[in-house]
């Protein structure tokens, strides 16, 4: 942990150690990674662990395997991969980089880890003989054992010369993320790429009550697909500089409108990556430079 502040090291290693010890002790199958889960006001997931006071963090996904936790950290300017691995005596290690030779000079964020645990993909500003310069395109990689095979870049249509960010994938295999490609409604749209007989369709725009004039960034769709929440910016009943919305899917397939999730939730700051744990009990998001989490049911109390 060589990026800490000099200041911060000596803290960090006696909250570690605290930590590690409630987790060593720890056998509440409602508790994750040893803490005190939250009920319903968000609260900062693991200051000082994973979301560091002097650090810009964000993302918050699960390998179906329930063994690793992963998360982006802002080191020197540039977002980095890092996980958090669960060792057979249920201690939880401290997070650490995760390297990927091919890029490890370049930005990786938003990763996604597929149903079924075998495909992670992500985002990254690395030059491609493929894409326009200064494009933010999808990536690829497959598990291998117990990590993750080379990088590999995804093909148009999936990517174009724009940018794409936050992707997701659902039980159907389908791929969800957000672009800025032409032909969208606003600034960042969400799209589709369907997964049918094996192949990835060309993505579709969601188009409205979903996308809009405004910024519909970071999305996350259930894995049945029956609700997803978006990040959004631009729309007058925001509280502040973007807000997370839900919308459900009918019977009929059809994205309802969009609903805010309201204060208890949103901030004047932006909200965004919103994600859930796998056993849908909690809800984590991103503002303001740290990971939050809160109880799921404050999300589903909005519908009432």
């Amino acid at each position: 942990m060589t990026y800490l502040n000099t200041k911060y090291l000596m803290s960090v290693c006696v909250i570690a150690l605290t930590w590690l010890t409630n987790i060593a002790h720890s056998k509440d199958d409602n508790t994750f990674l040893g803490l005190t889960p939250p009920q319903d006001v968000p609260i900062v997931l693991a200051p000082e662990i994973i979301s560091l006071t002097e650090q810009v963090e964000l993302n918050a996904v699960f390998h179906p395997n329930g063994k690793e936790f992963y998360f982006c950290r802002r080191v020197n300017d540039v977002y980095r991969l890092f996980v958090i691995k669960k060792h057979a005596n249920d201690n939880w290690s401290l997070p650490e980089r995760v390297h990927l030779k091919e890029m490890d000079d370049y930005e990786i964020v938003d990763p996604w880890i597929s149903p079924d645990g075998q495909r992670m993909i992500y985002i990254s500003n690395a030059p491609t003989s493929t894409f326009a310069k200064g494009s933010v395109n999808l990536w690829v990689m497959q598990r291998e054992g117990d990590t993750w095979g080379a990088p590999k870049l995804l093909p148009a249509p999936i990517n174009s010369n724009a940018r794409e960010i936050y992707p997701v994938y659902t039980n159907s295999g389908n791929l969800y993320f957000s672009s800025t490609r032409e032909g969208g409604l606003g600034g960042y749209d969400i799209y589709v790429a369907k997964y049918v007989d094996g192949q990835y369709q060309p993505p579709e725009n969601l188009g409205k009550p979903v996308n809009s004039a405004g910024r519909e960034g970071d999305v996350f769709v259930a894995p049945d697909e029956s609700y997803l929440i978006v990040a959004v910016g631009g729309r007058d009943d925001t509280f502040g500089k973007g807000d997370l919305y839900i919308s459900h899917r009918s019977a009929n397939g059809k994205w309802g409108n969009l609903k805010n999730l309201g204060q208890v939730i949103n901030t004047k700051e932006f909200d965004f990556t919103p994600t859930m744990s796998p056993n849908g009990k909690y809800f984590f998001f991103t503002t303001d430079g740290d990971i939050r989490w809160v109880s799921s049911n404050v999300i589903f109390s909005t519908e009432k």
